[in-house]
């Protein structure tokens, strides 16, 4: 499992520039939730889906290779699987959208492959899916001119703040850091989605991928 999270608090003034990235708040979304299990224990599960939520990079070998509906989920065999949404807790993308984030650069982010059945864990959804281990974490939310936030008063949880339904484009600012990085990442300080680059936005939505991720726009702050 890899390092920790880069922090990139400095440089940074009030002033802000013309420049963006952007938060997915699809977390909020129930209807991008799945009802998957596999062969794992509960608890292994939960684990694992904590890690991932938490940007540890998976080794292969622990990814489940093969998810099921549950069986008190069996409503969801007649649901259409969007290009992204959560299997059982693991964030999950259709090989349209697993296409468009190979062409970006997504430093120790991995996709893996994973077969996805319906209730009676022999019927497969169609076309090919990748769970997304979203591995790099970097500090670069700046919670002092941030706004429509909530804050984390936990002293020993690394979360300092956290978004909610009513966070709004330009709410969350990003020291200039964000702009040199990986275009997908997680900040270990803001309890809530991912971070995208607006280059990884753009061709999102050019192929139409963006409709459900719920993005909201992150102004970046000028340099000192």
């Amino acid at each position: 499992m890899g390092g920790g999270p880069v922090d990139v608090t400095t440089g940074a003034s009030g002033k802000l520039t013309q420049e963006y990235v952007w938060l997915s708040l699809m977390h909020f979304q129930t209807d991008l939730m799945f009802g998957f299990t596999c062969e794992k224990s509960e608890g292994s599960i939960l684990s694992l889906v904590e890690a991932s939520r938490r940007g540890v990079l998976l080794e292969p070998q622990d990814v489940p290779q093969r998810l099921w509906v549950r069986r008190d989920f069996s409503r969801d065999d007649r649901r259409k699987l969007p290009p992204l949404f959560s299997a059982g807790g693991f964030l999950t993308v259709s090989e349209s959208f697993a296409e468009i984030l190979k062409r970006h650069d997504l430093g120790r982010t991995k996709l893996h492959p994973i077969e996805l059945l319906r209730s009676d864990e022999r019927t497969a959804f169609e076309g090919r899916n990748f769970f997304l281990n979203i591995a790099e974490v970097h500090r670069y939310f700046a919670l002092e001119h941030s706004s429509g936030i909530s804050p984390v008063t936990n002293p020993n949880s690394s979360y300092k703040a956290t978004t909610g339904l009513l966070t709004e484009d330009d709410c969350v600012k990003v020291v200039p850091a964000a702009l040199a990085g990986p275009d997908l990442w997680l900040d270990d300080t803001l309890r809530t989605g991912f971070f995208c680059s607006d280059r990884l936005a753009r061709d999102l939505r050019g192929a139409r991928l963006t409709r459900r991720l719920a993005l909201k726009r992150c102004v970046v702050l000028a340099v000192n």
